[in-house]
């Protein structure tokens, strides 16, 4: 797989254009040179490649500007003619100095004859702009019509140059503004301050739109870039412009490496070349006979895996044994590796242990019972006679015995069964009790629940009866339900008296000429072994002629 790769990027590289050996020529998104003089502007010299001059000299006679061995013909922006921009032969200095030098005598009262084209002016007066001779000449304005120059207080006033030819001159800013929007210069601003702060150039062929401000101040190296969106000119610096014509090193275009030197001068053969023009990678990989899955084997994560685990001596003696004989021979294999099942007939070897599965014996006794001996072979008991069961004693084997018969029953064995009968029928009798066999605590508590009553006639709230009941036996009985009723409205309580009188209920149980009957006792509810029930009447109301109370209980053991 490895080779494969570096095949195939040695292919690619063989290739691949080899841009850092030629220079990339303008039909292919380069320059078609190495370098630029700084400072200078790019134009083209031929299909190929591209050129660069400090300077561009403009012939007005022949209507071209020449830029070094180039000429552009057909200069103009907007409307201007070639031979406006002609006007400006002859300038051997700065404009702007020389307008500034102009402005410096242009004070109150400065005007002189000699500088105008005609003279005999008198007040309101106005220079005007003869279009037919070319020239300024003072004009009376007085009518306030025609082509004019404001002049306030001896300075000009408000400068504005437009199609008819108006002229007005501000003083106030040291500032010229000249607008011409039917051709030659537009929106052009001459001050004291600065220098031409925008110009346009309609050069057909030639320069659009130059942006020179101050903002846009170039470094060594630039390169001046037009910008259809501003409709201007910027200057990009050299990682800019290799960015902008998509010639980045490294990422656009190849790096210069020593070896691609090399490539190159390997010349393709007839397969290289019947690859390179294959349709697809398809066909590329077909033709190289690397078809996946087919020729070569497709990726998997699990080969990943494998590919990095290093093979050990036994690995490798096994992989170059001659056949897979000898590869059981390698692995101790003997005839039962080949084999798709084992039957009796195959086996040959000792007692399976119970450690491997096995029960540690070849013979076990028929019909009896086997009894797990740890990791040691198993146990059979001997078959079983008729009654006789595994009794456990939960620490060793179990034991075989048969069951016991005991008083008032019957066992009979059979033949796989073992049946119980009892002698003592559907009841028992008295005297088949005998003394202290079923004991009081053999009895649950909810099978000895008891209720007594008491009835009194003529209750009063004096009647404090003592011992109404007493517990004789050797058990507690502890009371759970008090009852009462009476034919007018008494209240009382019963009280367990242990020598101290407590009250059972915890509060009066109060018939109303009916019954009154409570489940939920809180006081002392324990009649223990000897102790008494009293009965104590707190109150009465009318005059009540009888009141009976009862009380239900539970013997404790």
């Amino acid at each position: 797989m490895k080779l494969f790769q570096s095949f195939i990027a040695a292919l690619i590289l063989a290739v691949m254009p080899l841009t850092a050996f030629a220079q990339l020529t303008v039909p292919q998104g380069g320059t078609g040179q190495t370098s630029f003089t700084a400072d200078q502007i790019l134009y083209g010299v031929s299909s190929l490649r591209l050129g660069s001059e400090a300077a561009f000299t403009y012939d007005p006679d022949t209507n071209t500007l020449t830029a070094g061995t180039g000429a552009f013909t057909s200069l103009s922006v907007g409307s201007v003619s070639n031979t406006e921009l002609g006007y400006l032969d002859g300038v051997t200095s700065a404009i702007q100095t020389q307008l500034n030098a102009k402005q410096a005598t242009l004070g109150n009262d400065s005007i002189t004859a000699d500088m105008l084209v005609s003279t005999g002016q008198t007040d309101e007066y106005c220079l005007s702009y003869e279009a037919t001779g070319d020239t300024l000449e003072w004009k009376d304005c007085s009518a306030g019509s025609g082509d004019n120059v404001s002049v306030d207080g001896g300075a000009v006033v408000d400068p504005d140059f437009v199609s008819t030819g108006d002229i007005d001159f501000v003083n106030t800013t040291n500032t010229i503004t000249a607008n011409i929007n039917t051709g030659a210069i537009v929106n052009a601003d001459v001050n004291a301050s600065a220098a031409i702060a925008y110009s346009k150039l309609n050069l057909a062929g030639g320069i659009i739109e130059t942006d020179l401000d101050a903002d846009v101040a170039a470094t060594d190296g630039d390169f001046l870039q037009y910008d259809s969106t501003g409709t201007n000119f910027t200057w990009r610096s050299a990682a800019e412009t290799a960015s902008d014509l998509g010639l980045v090193i490294g990422t656009n275009v190849q790096a210069y490496d020593a070896d691609l030197t090399t490539y190159a001068g390997i010349a393709p053969s007839a397969n290289v070349q019947s690859l390179l023009g294959a349709a697809d990678y398809a066909a590329m990989r077909t033709q190289l006979g690397l078809v996946i899955g087919t020729n070569v084997q497709a990726y998997d994560a699990d080969l990943t895996t494998y590919a990095g685990i290093t093979p050990s001596a036994n690995t490798q003696t096994f992989l170059g044994a001659a056949d897979y004989a000898a590869m059981r021979t390698q692995l101790s294999l003997g005839s039962l590796a080949l084999l798709n099942t084992i039957n009796n007939g195959n086996w040959s070897g000792t007692d399976l242990s119970v450690a491997n599965g096995g029960t540690g014996v070849s013979t076990l006794t028929d019909g009896g019972v086997l009894i797990g001996n740890g990791t040691g072979a198993l146990v059979a008991t001997a078959v079983l006679t008729n009654g006789q069961l595994l009794i456990g004693d939960g620490t060793t084997d179990p034991t075989v015995a048969t069951l016991t018969q005991g008083t008032g029953m019957t066992i009979t064995n059979g033949a796989g069964s073992i049946t119980l009968a009892t002698t003592l029928g559907t009841s028992i009798a008295a005297a088949e009790i005998d003394n202290d066999t079923i004991t009081h605590a053999q009895i649950d508590d909810s099978d000895q629940a008891s209720t007594m009553c008491v009835y009194i006639e003529d209750p009063t709230d004096a009647d404090d009866l003592k011992s109404i009941w007493a517990n004789k036996t050797a058990n507690d009985f502890l009371l759970t339900e008090l009852w009462a009723e009476s034919d007018q409205t008494v209240a009382l309580d019963l009280q367990v008296d242990d020598g101290t009188p407590a009250d059972v209920n915890g509060t009066d149980i109060t018939p109303a000429a009916g019954e009154a009957e409570d489940t939920s006792l809180s006081g002392d509810t324990t009649v223990a072994a000897g102790e008494e029930l009293d009965l104590a009447i707190t109150s009465v109301a009318g005059t009540p002629t009888w009141v009976s109370i009862c009380w239900t209980g539970n013997w404790v053991d």
